[in-house]
């Protein structure tokens, strides 16, 4: 049976024909089922025979491909002698071995293969490369013919004039030959050129015009010279192009040609014309071609080196031309034109050094034909060329062209830099929903050769929403990658243990925006804000300060009383530029203007500006007398409009009427000068900003607690009238405020109106249930919230898993606004369920985000780490928000600090403070350390005295060590005066390091110890870099600690201790004065020089010294000296002091 397939990006399918007698047996469907079969009788054999035929044409015409084409896209192996290059180049032997493809399915089964076999040509539709460079197997359309040779007779006639200039000839350089050559075609520069002229006098003629010219040789003077001259002699032409080479002084207009030099530096273009030579070879019949192509070969002699990849280039059915010129010209350096033969070139080796040739020039990441290129290859080469690609996957134009290649191997190559960029994501995402059943494949054998979690729930959503694609790819797959799929598909049908509806809060069970929309207690009131004078508190001094940065904007905009209307409203943005040419407005909009018509000038400039729109500049409306220009300023700000803060300094509360306009249009300019302005109408706008817009909130939020009164007179009608976000707005901010102590304030307020029913509604607002307390519309989950494949949250009780309902509801409650407060249904959650399976659910989700592109607009799913993570989520994440600057994602490390802030424990803040005080990219360094000056603030502690409290314990107990249970064998981790923790056992003897469980320990709490103490030791390393660094600053400071903190925080602490023994201290009077010197001993008593108990007294500081420090006493050196002598004794190597 013949098989034959069609493949475009919406449609994959097949058709098989087999002849039995006189019958045809016809399948047909798309790829991956079973299909549909017939079958046709005839009269006889003859006649199915020809049926058959026409059948397959007709097949053929419409785009199918047959799948026997083996032979002719194998690569050429007759390349003589051998090249020493190394294997596969690094990247290429990264690659998965992809085998899926190899393994014949059984005999006894219909299994087609679901995606491109390894001897199928790859064939891409227009929209996706609108060409490829042609072949003999796939040769395209035949070139039209011309009516007129006009680009032939004409070519070159204009090199010799040039800005009215006429140009001088030099080709004193070039051979006698070639001096005779290029003399005839300067001669022939003004007649009519035609192919009788020698191929070396046209290819002269034709590098004039492709250097000298401003419009480069085109395909259609190559069309004309082989329509007139024939297919050898355009061969010949280009054969002599390459051996010369023109240079154009400019400064003494002289048009220099000589033989061809040395090879630029960089990757030099070959120009259509030459390619489109290609064009009419794989047009040829198979004797013209013989020729032409053994005149090219002939040639490669007398061709320069760095022009010679061109004959490859040009005769893609003999790759061995390719190989030939690697193999001699690989040794030399400062070739980029190598970077050609990859185009054509077959065998790995040398495609290998290729790769290692030199820095990659990106040939199929080229901007202008890098999809080209890349589809070149895969036409003529089929999926087999592939791995070739995968150091460019992640590159623009070859990866377009990637992505609709059906193949494992191509959503291989996706899948693996999903992560890169977003464009890479989406591109792997239209590859996967496009081509489903190579991309189970590809995620299968990935999974089978490395166990990615990403990956893992790629696939895990797939056998969710298509489960009959397993069955469908199995009989392709390799044995591991059928291990991977099977323990995926066993792993969604194991039986959960979910705990009941009875043992879950209630807000997962039957959450309030779910349940039928009860009455409100709140009755839907139509109120008129009251009256409140507004007021501006912008001072002549302060309204100074602010002009000062308009300065230079401020002597821009001056108008002289002459200036027309005209030009007035062009500065006003009522100009236009066509063609070079500046349009103004029109005498009807002068007319409107003069007249106050301000409707009409509206509607004229947004016709005016029509399609593209345009904006007001309405700063120059300072310039005009007020009263004009307060009422242009309350017309225009309808429309859009710039200068807000300038034009309100000047017009003040005159201008308040429509600063709400500017307000709501461009909130992140006008909420600062709206800073000064105590207005009701206002507050609906800063409401807005407060409860959506994060950048904003906290501008807004000081507004509303500055100006109270005002807020809430402008904000109750929204809170008690109609549902939507204005409602939602208002609610959201007068919480706030009552949380802030103006509850008394909000029913004073009420009572104003003189009606029950508003006092009423107010107390039955404030007393509203918090769980009601969610936004109004609940939008749906997005395509990557699939919780039932991430970690389950369990129940501290009984372990058992919340289902799949309360993990919905779950996910939309962390979709709720979190800046005001959590909400409540999310602390019943945390209150149930244990903390480490919160946290796992959260890096699930926040990993599924990832895999997803991390799309900005669910970024809800990124800070629910700060909501539901812990101290292994601080470890995590840690790192990726130091790398993520440097992969242009700033913006996502930032937030990453806040998470570190919400999470707030002592290891994530410890992970904060090691951002703040080492990290090469210092903009983030820089908000970490204000993110630390924020944590102290709100203590009311300096940052040193936050750092204090930061030294986290580590869980060690009160003598700073800490049990690690084996069950029965026990051990005993302590730490020496580095920070660095050792082992003993439970007769003292230190140990190399913690054992490692045998068949005696008890198995659960033996792994629990050794993961207990890997942890223990990666959180050391980074308190022992911190706590080092900040004790010599507080030297370096000169800093002090009162006896009770020095107690509490060096002494007492677990860990801290350990630094603080190895120290010399001293003690200072309140004047600053020295007193005495003292050590921290093992028992945590302090010891003098000669050892003797000490006791610090009165109100006294206590000082950090190291014993190079300048002020210490000759007692201080006693000290120290009979200490290291202890310490050395004791065989523990002294620290830095």
């Amino acid at each position: 049976m013949r098989h034959f397939i069609y493949q475009d990006e919406k449609s994959h399918k097949f058709w098989a024909v087999e002849q039995q007698g006189n019958e045809l047996h016809i399948s047909w469907g798309k790829v991956g089922t079973k299909g549909q079969s017939q079958i046709k009788s005839f009269s006889d054999a003859a006649a199915a025979a020809k049926a058959e035929l026409k059948l397959i044409a007709e097949k053929v015409k419409k785009g199918y491909v047959e799948q026997a084409k083996v032979n002719s896209l194998q690569p050429s192996q007759t390349v003589t002698g051998s090249l020493k290059v190394a294997d596969l180049s690094t990247i290429i032997q990264e690659q998965p071995s992809f085998v899926a493809e190899t393994r014949a399915p059984d005999k006894n089964t219909d299994a087609v293969l679901p995606w491109l076999a390894k001897d199928i040509a790859v064939v891409f539709p227009p929209e996706v490369v609108h060409t490829t460079l042609s072949h003999r197997r796939f040769p395209g359309v035949p070139v039209q013919q011309a009516d007129k040779l006009t680009q032939l007779r004409r070519l070159a006639c204009s090199v010799s004039q040039r800005d009215n200039k006429t140009a001088t000839f030099d080709f004193s350089a070039c051979s006698l030959e070639w001096q005779n050559t290029v003399a005839q075609a300067i001669s022939q520069i003004d007649g009519l050129k035609t192919t009788q002229l020698p191929s070396p006098v046209m290819a002269v003629l034709t590098a004039l015009e492709m250097k000298c010219t401003r419009y480069k040789v085109r395909e259609d003077v190559m069309d004309q010279i082989v329509q007139e001259g024939g297919l050898e002699y355009a061969t010949d032409v280009i054969i002599h192009l390459q051996q010369i080479d023109i240079k154009w002084d400019y400064a003494n207009n002289v048009i220099i040609i000589l033989p061809s030099g040395i090879a630029p530096d960089y990757l030099e273009q070959y120009s259509r014309f030459e390619l489109r030579l290609r064009k009419h070879l794989s047009l040829a019949e198979e004797s013209l071609w013989q020729k032409c192509a053994q005149k090219l070969i002939a040639a490669i002699p007398h061709i320069p080196e760095w022009r010679q990849p061109l004959i490859a280039l040009l005769l893609p059915e003999k790759p061995e031309i390719a190989h030939e010129i690697a193999q001699r010209l690989l040794g030399q350096k400062k070739l980029p034109s190598l970077e050609w033969l990859k185009i054509v070139a077959t065998d790995e080796h040398i495609l290998a050094s290729l790769e290692k040739y030199h820095e990659p020039y990106a040939i199929f990441d080229d901007y202008y034909c890098g999809a080209i290129w890349s589809a070149t290859v895969l036409q003529e080469q089929g999926v087999a060329a592939l791995p070739r690609f995968a150091p460019y996957a992640a590159s623009d134009y070859c990866a377009d062209v990637l992505r609709h290649i059906n193949h494992p191997f191509a959503l291989t190559l996706l899948i693996r830099v999903a992560g890169h960029t977003k464009r890479c994501h989406d591109r792997m995402t239209k590859a996967i929903a496009a081509f489903p059943h190579a991309a189970m494949a590809a995620l299968t054998e990935l999974l089978g050769q490395k166990e990615e979690n990403s990956w893992r729930i790629m696939l895990m959503t797939m056998l969710i929403s298509q489960p009959a694609l397993a069955e469908q790819v199995i009989p392709w797959l390799s044995t591991p990658a059928v291990a991977v799929l099977k323990s995926c598909q066993q792993q969604l049908t194991q039986p959960s243990n979910h705990a009941s509806a009875d043992l879950l809060p209630a807000v997962v069970v039957s959450p309030p925006w779910l349940s039928k929309k009860k009455k409100s207690p709140i009755p839907v009131l139509d109120l008129a804000p009251l009256g409140i004078e507004p007021i501006c508190y912008l001072t002549e001094e302060i309204s100074n300060q602010l002009l000062a940065k308009y300065i230079w904007y401020s002597k821009h905009i001056t108008v002289s009383h002459e200036e027309s209307t005209t030009n007035l409203l062009a500065r006003m943005g009522f100009q236009r530029r066509i063609a070079g040419t500046y349009i103004k407005a029109p005498e009807a909009v002068v007319e409107a203007w003069l007249n106050e018509d301000y409707s009409t000038l509206l509607s004229e400039f947004k016709v005016f500006h029509s399609p593209t729109g345009h904006y007001w500049q309405l700063g120059i409306l300072t310039t005009l007398p007020l009263e004009k220009a307060v009422k242009a300023w309350n017309a225009l700000t309808l429309s859009p409009h710039t200068d807000t803060e300038y034009a309100m300094l000047h017009f003040g509360l005159k201008g308040l009427p429509r600063l709400v306009n500017s307000l709501a249009r461009y909130p992140q300019e006008a909420l600062p000068i709206t800073n000064y302005f105590a207005a009701s109408e206002l507050a609906p706008a800063v409401a807005r900003a407060f409860n959506k817009l994060k950048t904003l909130r906290e501008n807004a939020r000081s507004w509303l607690l500055k100006y109270p009164e005002h807020a809430l007179t402008g904000l109750l009608p929204a809170a008690l009238g109609k549902a939507g976000e204005a409602q939602d707005n208002a609610r959201a901010a007068l919480r706030m405020l009552t949380e802030n102590g103006h509850q008394p304030l909000l029913q004073e307020i009420a009572r104003r109106y003189n009606q029950p029913e508003v006092t009423d509604a107010v107390n039955a607002l404030l007393a509203l249930d918090p769980l009601d307390n969610h936004p109004t519309k609940i939008p749906t989950l997005p395509a990557f919230y699939q919780p039932s494949l991430w970690t389950r949250p369990v129940l501290k009780a009984n372990a058992q898993s919340l289902p799949d309902s309360a993990l919905l509801h779950l996910g939309e409650m962390l979709r709720f606004p979190q800046e005001e407060a959590l909400y409540p249904g999310l602390l019943q959650v945390k209150d149930v369920c244990s903390a480490d399976s919160l946290a796992g659910f959260a890096w699930d989700l926040f990993t599924a985000w990832q895999t997803a592109g991390a799309p900005s607009k669910e970024s809800w799913a990124f800070t629910a780490l700060g909501v539901l993570g812990n101290d292994d989520t601080a470890r995590k994440l840690t790192p990726l928000i130091r790398a993520w600057p440097g992969e242009s994602q700033h913006k996502r490390a930032t937030v990453g600090l806040d998470i570190l802030a919400a999470i707030g424990s002592d290891i994530a803040l410890m992970q904060l403070n090691g951002i703040a005080q080492k990290l090469k990219f210092k903009a983030l360094q820089e908000r970490a350390k204000e993110k630390i000056a924020d944590i102290a603030e709100s203590r009311e502690l300096t940052v040193a005295e936050l750092e204090d409290r930061l030294a986290p314990d580590l869980g060690l107990d009160d003598n700073g060590s800490l049990l690690l249970d084996f069950g029965p064998r026990q051990f005993t981790v302590s730490f020496d005066e580095t920070l660095k923790p050792f082992v003993r056992d439970v007769s003292g003897s230190r140990l190399k390091d913690l054992p490692k469980p045998n068949k005696s320990d008890d198995e659960s709490r033996s792994n629990d110890a050794v993961n207990r103490y890997k942890l223990l030791k990666k959180d050391a390393r980074t308190v022992a870099a911190q706590q080092v660094a900040r004790l010599e600053s507080a030297m370096c400071l000169r800093r002090r600690w009162s006896p009770e903190n020095f107690q509490l925080f060096l002494v007492e602490h677990p860990l801290v201790r350990h630094l603080t023994r190895r120290l010399i201290w001293g003690v200072y009077s309140a004047e600053n004065q020295l007193l005495a010197c003292f050590r921290v001993a093992e028992d945590n008593s302090y010891s003098t020089a000669d050892d003797d108990l000490f006791h610090p007294a009165g109100r006294r500081y206590l000082y950090r010294h190291s014993s190079r420090s300048g002020n210490i006493t000759n007692g201080c050196c006693r000290l120290w000296s009979a200490f290291c002598r202890l310490r050395t004794a004791t065989t523990v190597p002294p620290a830095r002091p």
